[in-house]
Order: structure tokens, then sequence, then C-alpha cells
């Protein structure tokens, strides 16, 4: 039959609610990380898409010493994200920044894997997201 029950609104608020707390715990923790980058020079980011326009919405990067961004993206690579230029991952090999931020969810651990090197010269890899091993 076409007439479906709806469901318990107090279910659905229930969900809601535990989303809204979940989703502001991870806000909270990404800008934690962020403002103990205040003042530190010699920081990128790496990723030049939406998820660094969001995270600009909620954690200004421009409080924040950035002096590039990096993206693997050839349609990105010399344009501007936030009024940083936009460089191909290759060019962090000449890097000589201090911290790099991770800003993608998706490929967050590929990323870190691919850039592992950096870690090795003292550069430190920002990353975001806190994900559940698979």
């Amino acid at each position: 039959s076409p007439w479906m029950p709806l469901p318990d609104a107090g279910a659905v608020r229930a969900r809601v609610f535990a989303y809204l707390a979940k989703r502001r715990a991870i806000v909270e923790k990404i800008l934690g990380k962020l403002e103990k980058l205040i003042g530190q020079p010699g920081g990128g980011i790496y990723g030049a898409g939406l998820n660094t326009l969001d995270l600009d919405q909620i954690f200004p990067l421009a409080r924040l010493h950035l002096e590039a961004a990096f993206d693997a993206d050839p349609r990105k690579q010399g344009k501007e994200i936030l009024g940083l230029t936009i460089y191909p991952p290759e060019a962090l090999r000449d890097w000589r920044g201090r911290y790099l931020i991770v800003s993608s969810y998706a490929f967050q651990e590929e990323i870190c894997r691919q850039l592992h090197y950096l870690q090795e010269r003292g550069v430190e890899l920002v990353t975001l997201y806190d994900k559940e091993p698979r």
C-alpha cells in the first residue's frame, strides 16, 4: 500500500541531535588543530578544493602564515585559492615549509602516504580527520 507509517518524531529528533553533536565534535577538533598553528611560520595547505573553502568558513585560513597551496589536479595548478598560488605536488620537493595541512577527507590517508618523505625532513603533516581504520 502507498501508506507508510511516519517515523517516530522523538526517534528522528534523537538521530538529528546525535548527528549534530558528532559534527560539532569533529569541527571542534579541527579548530583545535588549526588554532595551534597560529603564529607558526612556514605553512602550506594540500588540497585546493571545496574542502579547503569549507574549512576557511569555519576557520579563516588567513589567520595562519600559509605560503602556498598544493594540488594534484593540473587544472588548478597556477591558479589561486584564498590568495595562495596552487602548485603541483612535485613543488613540495623544493618547498622549505614547516607544516602542511592535508585538506581532504576522502584522500587524507593516500596523500599522507605520498608525502611521507616530507616528515623525514621535519615537515609536520597536519591531518584534520580522525578516521576509523577500515
